[in-house]
């Protein structure tokens, strides 16, 4: 792929994995007065992680000061409590995990800020730790934002291997908790990976799905930076109207939300539709301006891209000494973080400068580096591994959708029953309750019953008819409470015959005491001849 392009699918990596469940909106003068304050230590940490957060767009330095001093506290606060968790406490319990939730999100966000800052050994590391922690505290959503950070670092060192292994199981998590949003990042860093292999139908469909995702979701960033990728595969396949139509959309985007990096970006993307068209003049002057704000915020990576791309543009434009200049910037800068992507092609860059100044030896010499470069990123081996990871991810998928709908069905399923049960029940207590009232109605018949014979059978008659009555309901109490039964009893038959017991023994009181009622009526009767 283009180093040209390449920078526009590095804005928008972390965004939704770095640091999930929180949003933050210009509130870095607020936090720092928090700061001032006599915080519990829980509270502090998460207050400079959220800073740190705040700062990342403009001050990477003071992002990574204050991340750094989340951690040292959230460790110090993790070391005052046990390191394994008290399921007899809960109180203690929910502290380790506060305090180990704030060490993981500390090594997040210093992954993210040294990520930009070009250590990527130093950024993997980080985010290492992260995903440890959150296996330890079985933190899903935090463990596929660690999966997808590690595949990114992997993806610009151009072990595309695993980083594709990383994305997909972040993937298979979100789909699993129903988690759209991470699903949306997940396809959209996998979209990343068809690009570099140039396979722009798979990476135009990931990006497209997790566009219209983020479109339901109201994710007006996420949206950017779906259109920014989009308008980049559209550049590579010179369809240069759609492809500055789609930046335009995205610059608007992250000019609203004040987004330094994006708007970066964007700018030095612009720049190549116009280099594309030969409109050098402004392709220039969207890389400097793209330069000047990557120079502010002290992203690296993109300087390297910037810079590279300006001596491509100075190359075909003749300018050959400020081309060489240029290079030269990007290759030191790109050897420095080791950026397996932009080494490649900054190696085809300066074969085609010397090869256009009459340089051939030293045309020839870089062309193997660049030849070399492209062989260890691109080769039938990778390939097929990337083939069997895809396989892999696509039964995986199919496994968490089958799921899904069993899930689906047996909720269903449980709804019916449900409904089922509630209509048998209410059918029931009614047939319950008017065969109370019948016993009762039939008892009022004595007043004009004198025979005693005759009262004796209506007698016997009643007695009878209470005791199926009481039966029936004794059945049906046992019926109603039968799905709570083996977990009070924890299914042991004993158990299950006490508690049969105890109920009956509540119910016989009652029982004898109807009963004695209505056969003292039916004697009294008798003998008053009433």
């Amino acid at each position: 792929m283009n180093t040209r392009y390449k920078n526009i699918f590095l804005v928008s990596y972390f965004i939704c994995f770095a640091f999930p469940g929180f949003s933050f909106t210009g509130k870095i003068d607020s936090l720092k007065s928090r700061l001032q304050i006599n915080l519990h230590d829980t509270d502090r940490v998460n207050t400079l992680n959220f800073l740190a957060w705040e700062l990342k767009e403009n001050n990477l330095d003071s992002a990574i000061l204050f991340s750094s001093q989340a951690l040292e506290l959230a460790k110090k606060l993790s070391a005052s409590y046990p390191i394994t968790s008290n399921k007899n406490n809960p109180s203690a319990d929910k502290l380790v995990r506060t305090a180990q939730r704030g060490i993981a999100s500390s090594h997040n966000n210093l992954g993210f800020f040294i990520f930009f800052k070009g250590n990527y050994q130093q950024s993997l590391s980080h985010h290492f730790s992260a995903l440890l922690i959150r296996k330890k505290i079985n933190d899903r959503i935090g463990i596929a934002a660690s999966l997808g950070n590690i595949g990114i670092v992997y993806r610009n060192q151009g072990d595309y291997t695993n980083a594709l292994k990383h994305f997909f199981s972040a993937v298979i998590i979100a789909k699993e908790m129903g988690n759209k949003r991470g699903v949306a990042t997940g396809l959209y860093n996998i979209g990343h990976i068809y690009v570099e292999q140039k396979d722009y139908t798979n990476a135009l469909k990931n990006y497209l799905e997790a566009l219209e995702i983020n479109k339901e979701l109201g994710l007006k960033r996420e949206m950017a930076m779906q259109l920014s990728s989009i308008g980049a595969v559209e550049g590579e396949l010179k369809d240069f109207p759609n492809s500055l139509k789609h930046y335009l959309e995205a610059l608007a985007i992250y000019k609203k939300l004040k987004i330094m990096p994006g708007i970066a970006n964007i700018l030095g993307n612009i720049g190549v539709i116009y280099q594309y068209k030969s409109d050098y003049q402004n392709a220039l002057k969207h890389y400097h301006e793209a330069l000047g704000i990557n120079k502010v915020i002290k992203n690296k990576t993109w300087i390297t891209a910037n810079y590279a791309n300006m001596g491509s543009c100075y190359t075909e434009t003749g300018k050959y000494s400020l081309a060489e200049k240029y290079l030269d910037s990007a290759y030191t800068i790109c050897k420095n973080i080791g950026e397996m992507n932009y080494n490649m092609d900054i190696e085809k860059y300066f074969s085609d400068l010397y090869n256009v100044t009459a340089r051939y030896k030293l045309a020839y010499e870089h062309y193997k580096k660049y030849s070399v470069a492209k062989d260890s990123l691109f080769n039938e081996e990778k390939s097929k591994d990337i083939g069997r990871l895809e396989q892999k991810h696509e039964f995986e998928i199919a496994e968490v959708q089958r799921k899904q709908k069993e899930e689906e069905r047996k909720r269903q399923e449980a709804v019916a029953v449900g409904r089922r049960n509630i209509l048998q029940y209410s059918g029931i207590l009614l047939l319950l309750f008017l065969l109370f009232i019948g016993i009762f109605l039939f008892a009022r018949k004595f007043k004009k019953i004198h025979e005693p014979k005759t009262i004796r059978i209506y007698a016997k008659t009643l007695e009878i008819s209470l005791f199926i009555s009481f039966l029936i309901f004794f059945e049906f109490i046992l019926v109603l409470l039968d799905p709570y039964t083996d977990t009070i009893t924890g299914g042991e038959p004993a158990y299950k015959l006490l508690l049969n017991v105890i109920l009956a023994g509540a119910i016989f009181p009652l029982h004898n005491f109807l009963e004695k009622k209505l056969k003292g009526n039916i004697i009294y009767q008798s003998e008053t001849g009433l």
